[in-house]
C-alpha cells in the first residue's frame, strides 16, 4: 500500500520489501502510535521490539531506504565492516540494541526500584565507502522490485531520448517495427547462455531502458561477437533492424547491426543544445546562474546556443558560442524546466512532451 502525502513524496508501503513481513511493520506502527515518531536510528533500535524485529527485517529496511531520513547514518554506513571479527555496524547496532533493552527491563523490574536510566554505550559510527549509484539502485530494486532514488539510466536520460528512435517497450509489437532501422539504449540486466540442439553456442542478452525490457537472441556468430557485452550494468546504444529469419521469411527477428558503449557515445549523440530564453528576463543574476551551469570541459563536444524571443512580436535570434562547448546535465536540465521561462531543443528538436 503507498498513499501520495504531499507534492512530489510517495508513503511505500513497507512490507512490500523483500524480507519485512506484516508482522513487522505492526510491530513498528505499534511502537510509533505508543511513543512517538522516531528520531534517529539508535531511536528506533532501542525501542522497537527486537524479538519481533530481526537483523535481516532492519537490513532489508535500510537496503529499501526506509531510514533513508534518519540523520544519523547513509545506507553504506549500516554495512560498513567495524572489526577484526568481519562484523558490520548493523550487526553491531542490532546487538547494541538488544543490551539496550535487556538492561532497561531489568532496571525497571528491580526489586529496588532503581532509575530507569540506562547507561548503555552507543557505537562508533564508521566511516564508510561511498556506493556507486549503480550499486546503490540495484540493491533498492533487489529488495523494492523497482528503483526508487533514482534510474539507473538518469546520466544518459538525454542521450537516449533524442538519439534513439525506439524504446524497448514498443518491442512487444515486432510487427510495427518490421523492416525498420532501430536504434535503441539501455543497461544490461541479464544474460544467459546455452547450446543448441546441435550442441552450437548461444546466449540470451537482457537490456531494459525507462520503458520496460527486451531480450535479444545471440546465436550463430553473433554470439562470439556480442558474448563481450553481456555483462549486467553495462550501458549499450544499439543498432539494428527487425528483418525476417533465414529460414521462415514469414517470420521477423531483431538482429544486431552494431554496438557501442553508451559512456562513449553519448556526447556524440548530443550535437547541440539551444537554450530558449525571452528577452525580458535577460538579467544579470540569470546570465550569471547559466553561466556557472555551463562550465566547459576539456572532454565537452556539444555545441552552444541561445535563441533570445520576444513574446510580443514573436521574433527570434539565434546566437552561437563560438568561445564554448559544454556537456548537457541533468542539473541544468532541471533548472529550464523549473524555470517557466525557459526552454531548451537538443539537436535543433524539442523535448518529448
Amino acid at each position: 500500500k503507498f498513499t501520495v502525502n504531499k507534492a512530489g513524496n510517495i508513503r511505500f508501503g513497507m512490507a512490500a520489501i523483500k524480507g519485512v513481513g506484516e508482522n513487522v511493520v505492526l510491530s513498528i506502527l505499534k511502537e510509533r502510535k505508543e511513543n512517538g515518531p522516531f528520531t534517529g536510528i539508535f531511536d528506533f533500535i532501542e525501542r522497537v521490539n527486537l524479538s519481533a524485529i530481526n537483523r535481516k527485517a532492519i537490513e532489508a529496511l535500510a537496503l529499501g531506504g526506509a531510514f533513508d531520513n534518519f540523520p544519523e547514518l547513509k545506507r553504506e554506513q549500516y554495512f560498513a565492516v567495524v572489526n577484526n571479527k568481519g562484523e558490520t555496524f548493523l550487526e553491531v547496532l542490532v546487538r547494541y540494541g538488544n543490551k539496550f533493552q535487556l538492561d532497561k527491563n531489568t532496571a525497571v523490574n528491580s526489586l529496588f526500584g532503581g532509575s530507569d536510566a540506562v547507561e548503555v554505550a552507543r557505537p562508533e559510527i564508521p566511516l564508510y565507502e561511498p556506493w556507486g549509484d549503480l550499486e546503490r539502485l540495484n540493491k533498492e530494486k533487489d529488495y523494492v522490485g523497482i528503483y526508487l532514488s533514482a534510474h539507473p539510466l538518469d546520466e544518459f536520460k538525454i542521450a537516449l531520448d533524442f538519439g534513439c528512435n525506439t524504446q524497448l517497450a514498443e518491442f512487444a509489437n515486432p510487427d510495427q517495427l518490421r523492416n525498420r532501422e532501430i536504434v535503441m539504449g539501455g543497461i544490461v540486466t541479464g544474460f544467459r547462455e546455452g547450446m543448441t540442439k546441435k550442441g552450437n553456442p548461444f546466449g540470451i542478452l537482457k537490456l531494459e531502458d525507462y520503458s520496460g525490457s527486451f531480450e535479444i537472441p545471440l546465436f550463430g556468430n553473433d554470439f562470439p561477437e556480442y558474448r563481450k557485452y553481456g555483462y549486467n550494468g553495462m550501458y549499450l546504444l544499439i543498432h539494428g533492424k527487425f528483418q525476417p529469419k533465414r529460414f521462415n521469411p514469414e517470420d521477423f527477428e531483431f538482429k544486431i547491426g552494431t554496438v557501442e558503449l553508451l559512456p562513449d557515445v553519448k556526447e556524440k549523440m548530443i550535437e547541440s543544445m539551444t537554450i530558449g530564453i525571452p528577452l525580458q528576463e535577460i538579467h544579470t543574476t540569470l546570465v550569471n546562474t547559466i553561466n556557472t551551469m555551463l562550465p566547459p570541459t576539456k572532454d565537452s563536444k556539444t555545441e552552444l546556443f541561445f535563441e533570445v524571443y520576444d513574446p510580443e512580436n514573436n521574433n527570434k535570434v539565434k546566437l552561437f558560442s563560438r568561445s564554448r562547448k559544454i556537456t548537457v546535465n541533468k542539473e541544468l536540465i532541471n533548472f529550464i524546466n523549473e524555470n517557466e521561462h525557459l526552454y531548451f531543443k537538443i539537436n535543433d528538436r524539442e523535448p518529448k512532451v
